[in-house]
């Protein structure tokens, strides 16, 4: 049996009991946040061994290197994202060139 789901964004990683948790999050339709952002809500929590998650960095990484050959994203050195010294914004880095990523 196939499942499907969509989601807007990764919002957190944990690592519990040796279990690795990948929380995905979806927007919520309607009026914006006090911040003005999409609202999000949890839409799907993945659990995998450690193995498995190593396994899936490897692909994603792979995936990456397609879109950047083909253009579509652009790798920025960690300086370029993290956020000035004091800025309270750590979160809030500029977004890179495709609302994907």
């Amino acid at each position: 049996m196939s499942h499907h789901v969509f989601c807007d964004g990764l919002q957190d990683v944990s690592i519990v009991s040796g279990v690795v948790r990948l929380d995905y999050v979806h927007h919520v339709p309607g009026a914006p946040g006090p911040d003005g952002k999409p609202r999000k809500e949890h839409a799907l929590r993945v659990c995998m061994s450690p193995e498995a998650f190593v396994q899936s960095y490897a692909v994603l990484e792979r995936v990456m290197q397609e879109l950047a050959s083909r253009g579509l994203v652009t790798r920025r050195s960690a300086a370029d994202a993290a956020p000035a010294a004091g800025d309270a914004g750590a979160a809030t880095a500029a977004p890179l060139p495709s609302a994907n990523f």
